[in-house]
Formats: structure tokens, C-alpha cells, sequence
């Protein structure tokens, strides 16, 4: 059968002589899927003891860990445009233009079809702007690290990201702004299972991009 699918056959796996063991199916991973094995055995001494299948029972732990983490750092990267917002709010307030930095520490969690990964995260931010007329323009550029804590697993990540932004600010009170950003995101992870003493170990490197805009009065 194919990986995947569920297995039928027999394999011998024991053969007792006194006819008082007892053995109990578990379940177990293979790759991407969770198996349950079904065992049988014969009757008299000695009794033969043998696996005449396996059946699905669904996605192993390593898949969740991986969906997990994808989840995970789309989330991280989604939220990390908000230094940007937090500076052009300052700037709204009257807060010179110029050089700024700023410094966060924060905490994210995403539930992960019930296979939760959570995880904590510093990051700094340096930019520039500068006024002119009804408008700031700005660039910036961040870097983030941090470690995330799965089911049955851990992980690290970083970000580093180069962004421009621009506020307009209006007579009457309203504002836009606009926020572009272009960032590089690593990640690794080491996951086991309750079913299994193994473990696996994953790395992945991916470029994000993201125009995102703001508008109120």
C-alpha cells in the first residue's frame, strides 16, 4: 500500500510459548499520518501473535507542528507593521519628525486546530521621516527574534524587514496613512509526539511582502 492508505496483511510479531501474554494495540505515526495497528491472534499453544492491518487515524504530529508554524509566522509577520502605526500616531500628535527607535517585547499564541503554538518575541525598530506640508515620509527598518513553544515541540524565528510609510494629514482632522514593507523570515523547529520517541527537525526561509493603509478622523 501506499503512504497513506490504509495496510492490510499479516506479520508475525511474537509467539508465545505459555500462552499468557497479552499484547494491546497503540497508536502509532508513520511520516505525515497517525496509524492504529489491528492485531489478532491464534488460539492454543503456543499463540502467534500477528498485525493484520492499519487504518488512518489521522495527521501525525509533525504535520500539525508544521501547519503550526506557518500559522504562526504569517501571524507574527501580519502584526509587525504596528511600530509604523505607533509612529505615525505620535506624528499626529505633533511629535517632531526625524530619527526614532523604538523597542518591543511581545507574546502570540494561535490555536492550530486544537495543537496550539504559542511563543515570545523582541523586536526594534530605527526610521526616519520627515514633513512636508500635509505629508510625512518615512522609512524604517526592524529585526525580530524569538522562540515558540508547540504541542509537542519548540522552535526559533527571526524577522528583519525594510518598510516606507507615509502620512497626510488633513485641516479637518483626517489622516491616511500607508505602510509597504518587504521582510525575510526564518524559522526552525523540533517536534516529537506522545505516540513516538522520535523526533523531527525543520528549517524554512521565506520572503514576505505586505501594503497595508489606515484612514480616520
Amino acid at each position: 500500500a501506499n503512504l497513506g492508505e490504509d495496510v492490510t496483511g499479516t506479520a508475525v510479531f511474537a509467539t508465545d510459548a505459555s500462552s499468557q501474554d497479552v499484547f494491546t494495540a497503540v497508536e502509532g505515526e508513520i511520516g505525515a499520518y497517525s496509524y492504529i495497528p489491528t492485531i489478532s491472534s491464534t488460539a492454543g499453544t503456543p499463540t502467534t501473535w500477528s498485525i493484520t492491518g492499519l487504518t488512518i487515524a489521522g495527521a501525525s504530529e509533525a504535520v500539525y507542528a508544521g501547519l503550526g508554524r506557518a500559522a504562526y509566522t504569517l501571524a507574527t509577520w501580519r502584526d509587525s507593521d504596528a511600530p509604523l502605526y505607533t509612529r505615525m500616531a505620535e506624528l499626529r500628535q505633533g511629535t517632531a519628525a526625524g530619527l526614532w527607535a523604538a523597542f518591543s517585547r511581545q507574546g502570540q499564541s494561535v490555536d492550530n486546530l486544537g495543537h496550539g503554538v504559542s511563543g515570545t518575541a523582541s523586536r526594534i525598530d530605527l526610521g526616519w521621516d520627515k514633513r512636508r506640508d500635509s505629508w510625512h515620509y518615512g522609512i524604517g527598518a526592524s529585526y525580530q527574534s524569538g522562540s515558540e513553544r508547540y504541542a509537542y515541540g519548540h522552535g526559533t524565528s527571526q524577522q528583519g524587514a525594510l518598510s516606507a510609510y507615509a502620512l497626510w494629514q488633513g485641516t479637518d482632522g483626517r489622516y491616511a496613512g500607508i505602510v509597504g514593507r518587504i521582510g525575510r523570515l526564518q524559522s526552525d523547529l523540533t517536534t516529537g509526539s506522545a505516540k513516538t520517541s522520535r523526533t523531527s527537525s525543520a528549517d524554512s526561509t521565506a520572503w514576505g511582502e505586505s501594503l497595508s493603509a489606515a484612514y480616520g478622523f
